[in-house]
C-alpha cells in the first residue's frame, strides 16, 4: 500500500549507511558508495529514528562531518533536499555528500 514502512528500534540499530566517495553527482552511476562504520552506522540510526518530524542531525566522532537528514538533508552547497532524504555535511567547509542506507 501507500503506507510507509516502520522500522522497530532493534531494526533500525541494525542498520549500515554509506555515503558516496565523490561529491560529483553527475558521475552517481559511476561512483563508489563508501560504507560507514558500524559504529557509525548505530550513531546515525539512534538519531534518525528519534529526529523530530523526521527531521535532524548528528555529529561524527572525530570529523567534522555532520548528517542531515529529512527536511534537514541541505546545505549551501545542496539547498534542495536530495531523493536518499540525507546528507554529509563537511563542517569546515560545507562540502556535502549524499547518505543513504546500505542496500
Amino acid at each position: 500500500g501507500g503506507r510507509p514502512t516502520r522500522i522497530g528500534p532493534g531494526a533500525l540499530a541494525q542498520r549500515r549507511f554509506v555515503t558516496l566517495r565523490s561529491p560529483d553527482l553527475s558521475i552517481v552511476a559511476q561512483t563508489i558508495w563508501s560504507a560507514y562504520s558500524a559504529t557509525e552506522s548505530a550513531l546515525i540510526a539512534a538519531h534518525f529514528g528519534k529526529a523530530s518530524g523526521g527531521a535532524g542531525s548528528v555529529q561524527l566522532p572525530d570529523g567534522p562531518f555532520e548528517i542531515r537528514f529529512g527536511s534537514a538533508a541541505v546545505s549551501s552547497e545542496m539547498p534542495q533536499v536530495p531523493s536518499t532524504k540525507m546528507v554529509q555535511v563537511n563542517l569546515k567547509n560545507d562540502n556535502t555528500r549524499l547518505v543513504r542506507p546500505r542496500a
